[in-house]
């Protein structure tokens, strides 16, 4: 099952203070595994966390109500770090669950603590990986998410460079990020995206855009979305050299935007792509994970300013078009559309925009699964120039505050970590590090947050 993938646990039985753990013999009883999860008694118990680096708010959200204080001693320095969900004043010195690390939570009544083994790693960031040319520079990049703390890069595997002729594929690219990735055991979210030269229902290749065009068959972008997965899957057949597996796929990129779903947006049509890829998805993978694709805001009511009304109501109507059984997590991109970063109230707005989304979830029945939100960030390119912070400390220490938090969401995806340009144009200054990867404030910041 599962959670015996995750957590091995023992209890401490005892009366006695934790500063008394190291000085007086306990009863350590192995933790009984239920289906649901494993139970805790009443006190301190001892957990041996083996999930994936995650916030302790998220790690030990099914017991949220119940948990007073986490503790871990650093033998290093030989002190205790602690955590306390519910001192609002107070300064935690611990803030992730490790892989193999060993905590202590306290709990005020018996429960039961259940971890999805298949959770996917919370600290995530874009990236065009399997766009670089270049080994070193792919190698280079790699090497810092490595670094960083990365669990998660969501990166594009598009249809015409996969596809360029019908049934002719060139996966080499994306064989060499998918590999280097592996290797460091940073996990994929896989974009299946665009439309194929051949494919497209774009008037003519002149028309701008003419990728964003969906297909003019959509059993075509699904057979394209079949041949994708089959070769992540691990299966040993037709796969990659390697047989790496990529487990979550998600469909189209912001497809409530007229410039990403051309000539404009249309939620019947994207519902008919997303239950062909899903249907495709599940033939080659069973136990893939289909995302939605991202949508661009909340897809609620957020933001009210830069979007029309049918671009922002757009959640509602995939279930209202019937979309509710062909996608297994939510997705959002939550930007702040302010250079204004330290706004006091600019993380409750983005708190309250995620939980809106959330609430049209739950009043279509669909209220237990996942929100990722895929993209988050800000360019260093995008403030005045007689702003009077510094926009990399800026942009740093915001990113401290989305990932301390922001809660709600089962992964947050940076955008981008690495820096596409060196010109003026704000689309090409997202990155944690720059062109020529010299790590900015924020790369720093987020590796930060990955740590203890």
């Amino acid at each position: 099952m599962p959670t015996a993938r995750v957590l091995r646990l023992t209890r401490l039985a005892a009366r006695a203070g934790l500063a008394c753990c190291l000085l007086v013999a306990f009863l350590l009883m192995v933790g009984k595994a239920s289906s649901d999860g494993v139970r805790l008694e009443q006190g301190w118990n001892l957990v041996t966390y083996e999930g994936s680096t995650r916030p302790i708010s998220v790690a030990l959200s099914s017991i949220e109500d119940d948990y007073l204080a986490v503790y871990q001693l650093d033998t290093a320095e030989g002190r205790w770090l602690t955590y306390f969900p519910k001192a609002s004043t107070y300064v935690p010195t611990l803030s992730n669950l490790e892989r193999g690390g060993q905590y202590w939570v306290y709990v005020q009544r018996e429960t039961e603590l259940t971890l999805d083994g298949d959770a996917p790693p919370f600290y995530g960031v874009n990236s065009h990986l399997t766009w670089f040319d270049s080994d070193e520079r792919m190698d280079r990049t790699v090497q810092f998410m490595d670094e960083a703390g990365v669990g998660i890069v969501r990166t594009v595997f598009d249809w015409p460079s996969i596809e360029p002729e019908p049934g002719v594929y060139s996966w080499e690219r994306f064989d060499r990020a998918v590999e280097r990735l592996a290797k460091r055991g940073i996990v994929m979210l896989g974009l299946l995206d665009s439309s194929a030269a051949w494919a497209t229902s774009a008037p003519s290749l002149d028309e701008p855009n003419w990728q964003k065009w969906p297909s003019k068959d959509l059993s075509a972008f699904g057979r394209y979305v079949y041949a994708v997965v089959e070769r992540y899957d691990g299966d040993g057949v037709a796969d990659a050299p390697g047989s790496p597996v990529i487990r979550h796929w998600e469909i189209w990129n912001e497809p409530n935007l007229a410039f990403f779903w051309r000539p404009q947006p249309d939620v019947e049509q994207y519902v008919r792509l997303l239950r062909l890829s899903y249907q495709a998805v599940k033939l080659a993978h069973p136990s893939a994970v289909v995302v939605m694709g991202g949508i661009a805001g909340n897809g609620v009511s957020y933001p009210p300013f830069a979007l029309a009304q049918e671009e922002r109501n757009f959640v509602q109507q995939i279930y209202d078009h019937g979309g509710k059984d062909f996608f297994d997590v939510a997705n959002i991109h939550l930007y702040p559309y302010t250079h204004e970063l330290e706004w006091p109230d600019l993380m409750t707005t983005l708190q309250d925009a995620l939980d809106e989304t959330r609430s049209v979830m739950a009043t279509n029945g669909d209220g237990d699964k996942p929100i990722w939100v895929t993209e988050i960030g800000f360019s260093t390119a995008l403030f005045p120039d007689d702003y009077e912070v510094d926009p990399d400390a800026a942009i740093a220490a915001w990113l401290g505050k989305v990932y301390r938090q922001l809660t709600g969401a089962e992964a947050l995806f940076w955008y981008m970590f690495e820096d596409e340009g060196t010109g003026e144009n704000p689309e090409g200054h997202f990155g944690l590090v720059e062109y020529d990867s010299v790590p900015k404030r924020s790369y720093y910041e987020y590796r930060n947050m990955t740590g203890p």
